[in-house]
């Protein structure tokens, strides 16, 4: 029986380690020997306007930034209700997403606010901002609550 059951994990491993190779080596042979070409799934689409990424430096502030300026990220806080606060570029439109409910500001005047009641524990948000001009650009704000006194 011992022979056996090392003989068929023998084969068991061979015939993995060639599927394996196969997966692996599968698109460069469709590519090399028939010439097809795929590619991945891309998860932004190029006509949904530039995508952003953001440069968290201090230095690094005009008028047309998008930024959030209270609470800091990362906080930890006392109380449940809080505001969001930022500046945007000018007629910009806002997303706040939460895991429980989405917010939309018009940020016509440039700033927004925005009242917010967290759950214990690790709030998680994604700021989205759509600028006149085409670019989108999303942050991502973590704020801590705890019922109890620091």
């Amino acid at each position: 029986m011992k022979k056996d059951t090392i003989i068929a994990i023998f084969i068991g491993f061979i015939i993995g380690l060639v599927a394996a190779l196969t997966l692996v080596n599968f698109p460069h042979l469709l590519r090399k020997e028939i010439g097809i070409s795929f590619k991945l799934p891309s998860f932004f689409s190029p006509s949904t306007g530039k995508q952003t990424t953001t440069d968290l430096k201090k230095s690094d502030k005009s008028e047309n930034a998008f930024e959030i300026t209270s609470p800091p990220d990362q906080s930890i806080q006392e109380n449940s209700k809080i505001t969001i606060k930022g500046t945007v570029p000018k007629n910009s439109t806002l997303i706040i997403s939460t895991t429980t409910q989405d917010n939309i500001i018009d940020a016509t005047d440039g700033s927004f606010t925005q009242d917010i009641t967290l759950t214990e524990g690790a709030n998680n948000f994604n700021i989205t901002s759509f600028m006149d001009n085409g670019i989108t650009e999303t942050k991502r704000l973590t704020l801590f609550y705890t019922s109890e006194k620091l």
